[in-house]
């Protein structure tokens, strides 16, 4: 009686944590089915949406539920899952201490520390091979739901870019549907197995046919140079030394960095875009120069990543561009809320991430968790989608690592996982535990 209890306190908490999976996924992307917008509109964007007020405090009730049951056995492994972000995390309660803002910077943390939370739960209780399987069907399901309702209710599922219409789907504009878009590619790709998997398959094809729908170069750009990095490495890796193959990548990535630069106007010529990449060149500049008055501790999370005081007079310079909130520059958004110190903590986490770890943790889920770091970097040239705003890249990156934190530490222990027990009260040091029993 009592192994029939457990199995099926088990199996209960093993739904619950897909229920969780599926209902953060949407959270966290912003997928929902948002009122008829053209480009650069702020208003209707997230407003007019009472039900998702009542599924957003739906989302923090079961999260918070889910916390506390993962806490009676300790936090440990999720404080291993969530170590390497810490630095960014305490720049940002620096800044916003000083910040223009403390109170709505810190909201914006809490908010962020929740769904880090969430992914780093999701990672720890989640069976790898089923947590993909939902990923796989989750992103497709969003995929097919958003092409829909482009074709089908196009005065919803469209919006006016450059006098012609372009998908957004369930998102609240093109951008943010691209971005969603590249990141599924990526998650496709490194997710097949060498089998074949029609599911992987099926996500590449939709996935692709969105960022073409959407008109989303630069995701489009960001996922191919994020798959070629996938290459790289896998052909790198186990060639040479972990730290002759860092070197290697950082000498490729500063020599494309230069060819880029001599080559700016003709490449962005061939990608579709105007010199000034419509209008960034010129938003990076008024932005910039904002920005400069505060130039070590920046201006809190939030200032100027989303829609303030600051960014609404920025806005008012720019609106022949449109109603514009960021500075369409992940790196910029970072320097403006955290200064400079936020923006070195920010590049060497990125680096860290998505080169040190696939060359010195060589599995699958390391991978596929530094090629997502990369996407990451790779659209924050252009993009506003990682800052301290909570965000599909942020979610998928830590639940990726998470997963593969605990490969790691079965590969290397059986089935130990990798969760942190004191080993001894006064020394404070660690050691690997038998897996309790899940709550």
């Amino acid at each position: 009686m009592q192994a029939k209890l457990m199995g099926a306190n088990r199996y209960g908490w093993q739904f619950y944590m897909v229920v969780l999976l599926v209902i953060c996924l949407i959270q966290f992307s912003g997928v929902w089915i948002y009122p008829a917008i053209k480009f650069g509109m702020a208003a209707g964007m997230t407003e007019d949406r009472p039900i998702h007020v009542i599924y957003q405090r739906m989302v923090w009730v079961l999260l918070i539920y889910a916390f506390i049951r993962v806490a009676q056995r300790g936090l440990g492994a999720l404080a291993v899952s969530l170590r390497a972000f810490m630095p960014f995390l305490l720049m940002g309660l620096v800044a916003a201490v000083f910040g223009y803002s403390p109170i709505d910077s810190m909201r914006m943390l809490i908010m962020w520390c929740l769904m880090a939370a969430a992914a780093g739960i999701l990672g720890d209780n989640l069976p790898r091979e089923k947590a993909e399987r939902l990923l796989l069907w989750s992103g497709s399901v969003i995929l097919v739901l958003c092409i829909v309702l482009a074709l089908a209710v196009p005065d919803v599922g469209t919006m006016a870019y450059g006098g012609d219409p372009v998908w957004r789907g369930l998102f609240t504009n093109k951008n943010e549907f691209g971005w969603f878009a590249s990141l599924m590619l990526l998650m496709a790709v490194m997710l097949r197995r060498p089998s074949g998997n029609r599911l992987s398959t099926v996500l590449a094809l939709l996935a692709l046919v969105c960022l073409l729908g959407s008109d989303s170069k630069g995701g489009l750009a960001a996922a191919l140079a994020a798959l070629a990095y996938i290459f790289l490495l896998r052909w790198l890796i186990p060639k040479v030394t972990p730290g002759f193959g860092i070197a290697l990548v950082l000498v490729v990535m500063v020599v494309g960095l230069v060819v880029f630069t001599l080559g700016y106007v003709p490449l962005v010529e061939l990608l579709g875009r105007d010199a000034t990449l419509t209008g960034r060149t010129t938003i990076w500049q008024t932005y910039f120069a904002s920005m400069s008055a505060h130039p070590w501790l920046g201006s809190g999370p939030g200032a100027y990543t989303v829609q303030s005081p600051l960014t609404a007079m920025l806005a008012s310079r720019l609106e022949s561009f449109g109603v514009i909130y960021t500075p369409h520059s992940s790196y910029l958004g970072v320097f403006g809320d955290t200064g400079l110190f936020g923006l070195v903590i920010f590049i060497g986490m990125l680096i860290h991430l998505a080169l040190v770890e696939p060359f010195y943790r060589t599995n699958r889920m390391y991978l596929l968790s530094g090629s997502l770091c990369f996407l990451i970097a790779a659209s924050g040239v252009v993009e506003t989608h990682n800052t301290y705003t909570p965000g599909p890249g942020w979610f998928l990156l830590i639940l990726v690592r998470t997963l593969a934190i605990r490969e790691r530490a079965n590969a290397a222990g059986g089935e130990r996982r990798e969760t942190a027990v004191p080993s001894g009260r006064s020394t404070g040091t660690y050691r690997y535990a038998q897996p309790l029993p899940r709550p």
